[in-house]
């Protein structure tokens, strides 16, 4: 079976601008959960849940690191999330439609 190219440059590279940005949120991600796993210490906080520290497990801990992140990105930081998600696929189709037709595609 044959993949569909794109058949243009710059669709190949707007299709790499968004696999670039499909990583930059795994890595978000990741580094969320890996920080919330270094600073767990058997409690969740205040922020969201009762007032006080109360104790919970490993998973609750890190949801709740997750959703205050989502709220913080969603209410406060999403004119910055916005501009950092669109510049990978935007610079790429410019860099796509720059180029000369003569140099292969390939993924």
């Amino acid at each position: 079976m044959t993949k569909n190219l794109p058949k243009t440059k710059a669709g190949y590279y707007l299709r790499l601008g968004l696999k670039i940005d499909a990583a930059l949120v795994a890595l978000a991600i990741l580094a969320i959960v890996v920080g919330s796993i270094f600073t767990y210490d058997g409690q969740c906080g205040s922020i969201i849940m009762e007032p006080g520290h109360t104790p919970c497990n490993l998973f609750q801990y890190i949801s709740i690191e997750l959703l205050i992140f989502v709220m913080l990105g969603l209410f406060v930081l999403w004119w910055a999330i916005l501009i950092i998600l669109l510049l990978p696929p935007l610079a790429g189709y410019l860099i796509g439609r720059r180029m000369s037709a003569d140099i292969p595609l390939s993924d």
